[in-house]
Order: structure tokens, then C-alpha cells, then sequence
């Protein structure tokens, strides 16, 4: 133990800063889940009350509901518990970052980029959420890391944890089947006797059968549990088990997460956002670029750096791919993108280090340091970029947070959302906006989907008897032009005035917070 921690210690320095930080906005602040935080606590009272509590968005993954659920069923304070739990995984993140690019590289290079990862403002604000970014995140770290340690049985085992918090997360299967293939191919082409291509075949047969089992080991119960609740709903049992992943891929193509307005710079901004999403947040990503660029002669010989970059290529595809753009789902990738990066970063401040020594200045030649100057110009100003462009997002992020104090808690949206307590009220609820599922237990029914034109988030809920709704304004948003859209949300509120007695009202940032329960 001793001598883990005297080799590791700048790590460990690292993880007990990050771990008193978070431990301070967590324990000092006040916090309102926002809409996907209070699904997922939603969702956890609704796994583990069996569907008697909570509510159900079939598009989401149970992860992170898990957890949350846990916490609600030990009847311990399961909003902050879970923000404790998620906190510590982000730390988690930045130690596997740190082994993988050691193992990759070097030390020097696993804490550069575990420190970059840290101070990412899109990371550290996702961070303090209860939100699915970070640990799936962690478990896509965790696969790589065990392919890279070739224990492939964990690498399925890992990435089917990270599916199982966030669907999209399950691309680094993709990458790490389509690897072991690469590298197989390779040996094979590379065989000189047939008996050596026979026991090539074999080789990869078996890896690719240890990470199935590791990736069906996690999956399967999901796939039954699915089954379960959704066999009723689909004409198929494959449709069934395979509901939640379909019904998530329509919401990919969500219109209103759109960066596409029909010009022709739209489209290329929708091409290159996460590009223009690094240069905001942190510069220093773009030197990922660079290293693979200079390494890229040993693409071939190199299988971990291989598939680093394969992976990293496959997460790209997908989400430039998708229509629906947010910062957030860069956190996927950003700790393989981070070692890359780090590993340039290190490599010109040995540079600098060296040229500056008092020894290398007597050999140094005037051509070798004009021949280099351009280069450390360029390094230099992404650099100096990277840390101006970091300093202003983090400290926007800080901001906001050191914002959040029971001062500045809106109490007439508190009061809002805790008025069912002591009440005795039963379900099911329609629900406009899921906030208040992280604070009731009641059985509330999701009625805020943008992507079709039922409302219903779940479609066979339609026709379930309700006893009143929880109704926000501008839950329901509509395109400007869309007037088909703006009647049904009128119908819908006209609904609720005359079949419902209006017990509760209040106005805030412009959004009118309302309760209807049944007039009896």
C-alpha cells in the first residue's frame, strides 16, 4: 500500500482536491433537480415501488434510476446521497484517465490529462447532477482500460455498464469488437504458416466470445426486464425487449435540440459543433489532432492507440450523425480525447524544458530552433487559448452553482413542488414538467413529449384514468409557425380547467406553475 501510494501520489493529491471540492458544493449549496435529474429520480421511486410511485420514461435507461431508487427505498435524503455517489464517480473518471494514459504513455501524460478532464467545465458542471454523462462515461474509461489490459471478459463486462446508464455509451463495444478484429486481421495477413493462421482465428473467436459473455452479462437482465414491463406493449417479444433503445433513437432526431435552421451555415456548424464546443470549453482538446497526426505511423503497429482513436472516431460519427446537439454528450468521449491531447502537451513542455537547460543551449543549432519555432508558436497559442476559454466556462460554472442558496431558492416554486406533502393524495398525475417527481411519491404520468404528437411520453399510458395534473407552461413547446401543435397544447389546458378543480397557482420566470386535482 505504502509504495502504491508514494507512486501514485500526485493522483491521489489530484482525487482528494476534486473530492473536497465537490464535497463543498454538494454539502453548502442549495440544489433543485432540473428536468433529466428529477426523471431519474422519478424513475428510481418507480423501479423500486414496482410502478406504484415515481414515473416511467421507457427511452431512458435504469442505471442511474438504481441509484437513485436506492437511496429513496433506505428512506435516506436521496437527492444529495445520489450527488455524493455521482460526484465520486467523476472522481473515479479522472484516476482512469490517469491509468489509461500511463499505461498508454507514461505517468507524466495519465495526470495531465486526468487534471485536463477535471477542469472541463462541461464535466465538472455535470459533475453535480444527477445526470447519466459521468458515469457512463467512467465505464466507457473502464472498458478501454480493460481492453487495453486485454481483459476482455471486463471490457464487456464495463461497456454493458455504460449502456445500461446511457444507450449511446454502448458505441465502445463497437470500438473494442471492432479492434480485436482489426488486430486479428493484421496477425493473420502477417502469418507465415497456416497453422499460425489457424491458431490466429482461434484467438480472436475466443476474445470476441469472452467479451460477448462480459457484454451479456449485464445485458441480458435488462433485456428480460424490459420484457417484462413492455411485452404488452409490442407485438413482438423482441420488440419488447428492444422498446426502450427504439423509442430512444427517435428522441436522437429531437427537433428542438436542433442546430440546423435550413441555411447553409447550419449545417456546417452541425458538422463541427463539438469542434466549436472544444474551443469554448478548452482549447487544449484540439491538440488530440496533433498527436495523431505525429503517432500516426504507428496506427498499425500500436492496437491501444488503435483503439483510442477507432473509438474515438466511432463517438464522433454518431453524435455529428444525430440531429439532437448538446455540449454534454461530449463527456462520452472527452477522457480518450483528453490522453491524446496530454500527450502533446507534454511532449512541448519536455521540449521547452529541454531547450532552455543551460546545456542544451550551448549545443543547441540557431537552424534546429527556427526549424522548431513555428511549431511551439502554434502549441503556445492553443495553450494560452485553452486556459483563457477554461478560466471563463469554469467560473461561469462556479458561478452558477455558488448560486444556488436557499436565498435564491425561489420559494413560491418550492412550495410548488412540495405540495403534495402530508397530503393524502393518490395517482396517477399527469405531469407537464417532471421536477416534482423528485419530490413527491406520488404516481405521476409523463405527458411532455416534443417528438410526437401525442404528448404522451409513454404511448400505451394514453388511456389510463388520471385524478389530476401537474401543469407548467412552455413544457410543451411549439415551432413558431406550428399552429396545430399550440391548439392541442389549448385543448389540453382547457381540459384541465373544466374536468379539475384548480388547488394550486403561482408565476415564475415567466412560466405559470399550476395543480388540478379532481373536483370531488
Amino acid at each position: 500500500m505504502k509504495r502504491i501510494l508514494q507512486e501514485h501520489k500526485e493522483i491521489i493529491i489530484l482525487a482528494a482536491v476534486l473530492l473536497g471540492v465537490y464535497a463543498y458544493f454538494i454539502f453548502t449549496t442549495y440544489y433543485i433537480p432540473f428536468w433529466d435529474d428529477a426523471v431519474y429520480v422519478g424513475m428510481g421511486k418507480y423501479l423500486y415501488s414496482g410502478g406504484a410511485n415515481g414515473l416511467l420514461e421507457a427511452i431512458r435507461p435504469i442505471g442511474l434510476p438504481l441509484i437513485t431508487g436506492f437511496f429513496w427505498k433506505m428512506h435516506m435524503d436521496y437527492i444529495t446521497w445520489s450527488r455524493v455517489i455521482l460526484a465520486l464517480m467523476a472522481v473515479a473518471t479522472s484516476i482512469v484517465v490517469y491509468l489509461i494514459g500511463s499505461e498508454l504513455y507514461d505517468k507524466k501524460t495519465g495526470l495531465v490529462a486526468a487534471f485536463l478532464v477535471s477542469i472541463t467545465p462541461v464535466f465538472f458542471y455535470q459533475s453535480l447532477r444527477i445526470m447519466t454523462e459521468v458515469p457512463s462515461a467512467l465505464f466507457v474509461l473502464l472498458g478501454a482500460y480493460a481492453y487495453i489490459k486485454k481483459k476482455y471478459f471486463w471490457a464487456g463486462v464495463a461497456s454493458a455498464i455504460a449502456f445500461a446508464f446511457r444507450f449511446p455509451t454502448g458505441i465502445i463495444i463497437a470500438g473494442i469488437i471492432l479492434s480485436i478484429l482489426i488486430e486479428h486481421v493484421i496477425t493473420f495477413f502477417r502469418s507465415k504458416k497456416r497453422s499460425e493462421s489457424r491458431i490466429v482465428v482461434s484467438q480472436c473467436i475466443k476474445i470476441l466470445f469472452l467479451t460477448g459473455i462480459g457484454f451479456a452479462v449485464i445485458v441480458a437482465p435488462m433485456l428480460i426486464y424490459n420484457y417484462y414491463i413492455y411485452h404488452s406493449h409490442s407485438q413482438t417479444a423482441i420488440g419488447a425487449m428492444l422498446l426502450p433503445m427504439s423509442l430512444a433513437q427517435e428522441h436522437a432526431n429531437n427537433l428542438f435540440e436542433s442546430v440546423i435552421d435550413g441555411s447553409l451555415g447550419s449545417y456546417i456548424y452541425n458538422v463541427l459543433f463539438y469542434i466549436a464546443v472544444i474551443l469554448r470549453d478548452n482549447a487544449i482538446y484540439l491538440l488530440f489532432i496533433i498527436t495523431i497526426i505525429a503517432e500516426w505511423k504507428s496506427f498499425v503497429e500500436n492496437r491501444n492507440l488503435r483503439f483510442i482513436v477507432i473509438t474515438l472516431i466511432l463517438f464522433t460519427a454518431y453524435f455529428t450523425y444525430i440531429i439532437n446537439k448538446q455540449d454534454r454528450f461530449i463527456i462520452a468521449f472527452i477522457g480518450l480525447m483528453s490522453i491524446l491531447a496530454s500527450r502533446t502537451l507534454v511532449k512541448y513542455y519536455d521540449k521547452i524544458k529541454e531547450y532552455y537547460s543551460t546545456e542544451k543551449k550551448k549545443k543547441a543549432k540557431k537552424t534546429n530552433a527556427s526549424k522548431n519555432l513555428a511549431t511551439y508558436y502554434i502549441l503556445s497559442i492553443i495553450l494560452v487559448a485553452g486556459v483563457i476559454t477554461t478560466f471563463i466556462a469554469l467560473n461561469s460554472c462556479i458561478s452558477f452553482y455558488s448560486w444556488y442558496s436557499p436565498s435564491n431558492s425561489a420559494p413560491s416554486v418550492v412550495s410548488f413542488y412540495k405540495y403534495f406533502d402530508g397530503k393524502n393524495i393518490t395517482g396517477p398525475l399527469l405531469v407537464t414538467n417532471p421536477v416534482i417527481t423528485a419530490y413527491s411519491d406520488i404516481r405521476f404520468i409523463p405527458y411532455y413529449d416534443v417528438v410526437s404528437n401525442m404528448a404522451y411520453v409513454n404511448p400505451w399510458e394514453m388511456g389510463d384514468n388520471i385524478n389530476g395534473a401537474v401543469y407548467v407552461s412552455g413544457s410543451t413547446p411549439c415551432e413558431e409557425n406550428d399552429t396545430a401543435c399550440k391548439d392541442k397544447n389549448d385543448r389540453f389546458y382547457n381540459y384541465l380547467r373544466s374536468d379539475f378543480k384548480l388547488v394550486y397557482k403561482t408565476t415564475f420566470d415567466n412560466n405559470d406553475y399550476q395543480i388540478f386535482l379532481n373536483k370531488e
